[in-house]
């Protein structure tokens, strides 16, 4: 595999663990940066250079450790930047542990790119489907 290093990829993910995972896999291809909420996550989209974003679907607001795990953060921001001509272009895998089809269906009706359930797979397949949407 070669180096991308001029391709960008934002995680937004809250999980110290699979922040260090996820980071590590990706890293050696890619500059990877990770976010932890929807606001900080917006900050750093509007910034700009994003190529792809893994995103986690059930991710706290900035000021609560606590999170409420029956909002979908994730989908509010996904389809803020489906609506956003500036960043639609972005390309999305939904990476989280929500199962259902029902939440599968949303994220591709919203526009991601892939949906992912973290516990279903390897990492090295997280990293062919990200090199096979950024090539």
């Amino acid at each position: 595999m070669s180096s991308k290093k001029d391709q960008n990829i934002l995680l937004i993910e809250d999980e110290e663990s699979l922040i260090l995972l996820y980071s590590t896999l990706l890293e050696k291809y890619y500059n990877v940066s990770n976010e932890k909420n929807k606001e900080d996550a917006k900050k750093r989209i509007e910034a700009g250079n994003i190529d792809l974003i893994l995103l986690d679907i059930i991710i706290p607001p900035k000021h609560k450790d606590i999170i409420d795990y029956s909002k979908r953060t994730g989908f509010e921001l996904l389809k803020e930047l489906k609506e956003n001509k500036d960043y639609n272009n972005i390309k999305v895998i939904v990476l989280t542990n929500l199962e259902s089809q029902e939440d599968r269906n949303t994220a591709m009706d919203l526009g991601a790119n892939d949906y992912i359930v973290k516990s279903d797979v390897i990492p090295k397949i997280i990293l062919e489907k990200v090199q096979k949407l950024l090539e």
